[in-house]
Parts: C-alpha cells; sequence; structure tokens
C-alpha cells in the first residue's frame, strides 16, 4: 500500500473482523482441524470481499499458512479465552 494509514486502518479491521468470527465460533469448535476449516473459509470469503487476485491470495498463504495461523487461533483461545 502507498497509503500508511489505509494499510493500518485495514489492518485493524480485519482484526476486528477476525475477533467477531472467533466469539461467534470458537464455543461450539472443540479441534484445531474443525478450526481450520471453518477459518480457511471465512479468509476466503475475505478475499472475495476484498476483491484479492489469485497471486496475491498465494503470497498470503506462503507468508502465513492457514494451519499454523489456525493452531496458534487456537492455542490462544483455549489459554486465554476459556481461562476466563
Amino acid at each position: 500500500y502507498s497509503d500508511a494509514n489505509e494499510h493500518l486502518t485495514r489492518a485493524v479491521n480485519f482484526l476486528d473482523d477476525v475477533e467477531t468470527w472467533l466469539e461467534q465460533n470458537m464455543p461450539e469448535i472443540h479441534d484445531v482441524e474443525l478450526l481450520e476449516a471453518r477459518y480457511t473459509d471465512f479468509l476466503e470469503a475475505h478475499t472475495v470481499d476484498a476483491n484479492m487476485d489469485e497471486a496475491t491470495k498465494m503470497v498470503y498463504k506462503d507468508a502465513g499458512p492457514i494451519a499454523f495461523a489456525a493452531s496458534g487461533l487456537f492455542r490462544y483461545w483455549q489459554k486465554v479465552r476459556n481461562a476466563t
């Protein structure tokens, strides 16, 4: 992005969307494999909404594999959110 503020705004909005999605979905997800499948669908919907081309999608997939993200989100949810 050539506009740093726009980039940061989009990043914050995406993180807000992820948090909302997790709060809505995690109570019924009890294993990382199911989270990975559903999170993949969530991310795919986001790429469609953002009109992201296939080359850009591949850059994101290579930089941060979904399985790693899902695993980290699952651990966070179990340790932090379920602890309260």
